[in-house]
């Protein structure tokens, strides 16, 4: 993947390798423009690593752009094509000119709607109790307040980001994302492997995940992860076991959250990597599970 990127007219001064290998990488993966590839790098890396192990996906879901990943993974994209479409995703958020904030709050879409301030929006439907807000940083402080003059119980937690993701921030770079990615996605690649979109909520063709158009939406749209997540259970009839593919479990909350809505038995969920642990024994483990 590094090969990829340094094979750019205008390559990056970094590699994937060396900010991964170094252990001291100060602030850098905070930042967009590091973190999109380097969280995508990582997810197809784990990919493989399950597919050498004879570990394939059923049906695949991913969170924002965590659906990059999830595209590779029903081999709807190449990696190739995942770790530049992800790439200039983090590239682009360099060209935003509002400086913007997000924030997770324990609330369902609708009781959240409620507070926001303007300049506020829903940004991501994590869960039926989980929603994440996104939009001017002042309005978003506005409504956490408002929240907590209403009920200081509910969970608030403001992510450490300065790009308003999923907001109307986004259309500001919208049609450079889209001119910048259109080149480098072909409609070669195959899938057998159902993909359950985040951007409109339900079960996608491969061809939509091929359109430069879709990964503009992914990254302009509300991320509905809970009502994909929804459709591929209520889709499955079998026993169902959700790997998430990821540097940390960031997901078990919402999926737990979602499962208890589900009136079937409850699927099992498996991390891969978990922030804090030795990521080889992670890996090693998450297999073990299988």
């Amino acid at each position: 993947m590094d090969k990829v990127l340094q094979d750019l007219p205008e390559p990056p001064t970094w590699t994937i390798e060396a900010i991964l290998s170094s252990e001291d990488v100060g602030d850098l993966i905070n930042k967009a423009e590091f973190s999109q590839p380097l969280c995508t790098a990582i997810q197809v890396a784990l990919v493989n690593y399950f597919a050498k192990c004879n570990v394939t996906p059923s049906a695949v879901v991913g969170h924002s752009s965590g659906e990059i990943a999830a595209a590779y993974a029903a081999r709807a994209i190449t990696a190739t094509e995942a770790i530049l479409v992800s790439y200039y995703r983090g590239l682009v958020t360099k060209c935003v000119t509002q400086k913007g904030s997000m924030a997770v709050v324990g609330l369902s879409r609708e009781s959240a709607s409620a507070y926001l301030a303007n300049g506020a929006t829903v940004a991501c439907v994590n869960s039926p109790r989980s929603t994440t807000i996104s939009g001017d940083e002042d309005a978003i402080e506005q409504s956490l307040e408002a929240i907590r003059a209403e009920d200081s119980s509910i969970f608030t937690r403001r992510l450490h980001v300065e790009i308003a993701y999923h907001s109307h921030h986004m259309h500001e770079v919208g049609d450079k994302y889209e001119e910048m990615v259109k080149p480098h996605l072909s409609s070669t690649a195959g899938t057998a492997v159902p993909f359950y979109s985040s951007v409109t909520g339900r079960l996608v063709t491969p061809t939509t995940l091929q359109d430069s158009a879709y990964w503009r939406s992914n990254l302009e749209s509300p991320v509905l992860f809970s009502s994909a997540v929804e459709a591929l259970l209520n889709d499955l009839q079998n026993k169902v076991l959700f790997l998430e593919v990821g540097p940390h479990s960031a997901l078990q909350g919402p999926l737990n959250q979602i499962f208890q809505k589900h009136s079937k038995a409850a699927p099992i969920y498996i991390p891969t990597l978990i922030r804090g642990n030795n990521s080889a024994s992670s890996a090693l483990r998450a297999a073990g599970q299988l």
